[in-house]
């Protein structure tokens, strides 16, 4: 006898009843359009980063970062959550379907160079209300990571 609960399938891929599909992730490296994860929930801007970080790190052909004292802009606007904060900083860094980190720490990493982008360098940051709104305390810890390694984040 089976433990398997007879109502739902049984192939670990197979469509459960009620469940939406979830959104697919396109191959990065044909991305030509920023922003394609903005309108997904945040399940699928988690699974859109989690898809750019493992297609970054599997890729061989990384560009060179680009020069300090270049100025990268946010797609503002569209963080709503954390996911979205790194989504929007890998693409003002290395264009569509970038990474520049998933998290704090791997941000931190990113902006000791080998990642896009040399520092110092200019952030600007549009709709930056947006973020602060929801990110709170994330906001602030955000920009003490980028300012402490010499990022001049111009909020606007």
């Amino acid at each position: 006898m089976s433990d398997h609960p007879p109502h739902l399938p049984s192939a670990p891929d197979a469509k459960v009843p009620g469940v939406p599909d979830a959104p697919e992730i396109p191959d990065l490296r044909t991305l030509t359009r920023s922003s394609a994860w903005a309108p997904l929930d945040a399940e699928g801007r988690h699974r859109w980063l989690v898809a750019v970080r493992e297609q970054y790190f599997s890729r061989t052909d990384v560009a060179p970062d680009t020069p300090a004292g270049a100025v990268h802009t946010l797609a503002g606007r569209y963080i709503t959550d954390r996911s979205a904060l790194f989504l929007a900083l890998g693409e003002a860094v290395n264009g569509p379907g970038g990474y520049f980190g998933a998290d704090l720490d791997a941000l931190n990493d990113c902006l000791r160079g080998g990642f896009g982008a040399a520092t110092p360098f200019t952030l600007d940051w549009p709709d930056s209300d947006t973020a602060r709104t929801h990110l709170m305390a994330y906001f602030d810890s955000a920009l003490d990571v980028l300012r402490d390694h010499g990022v001049d984040v111009r909020l606007r």
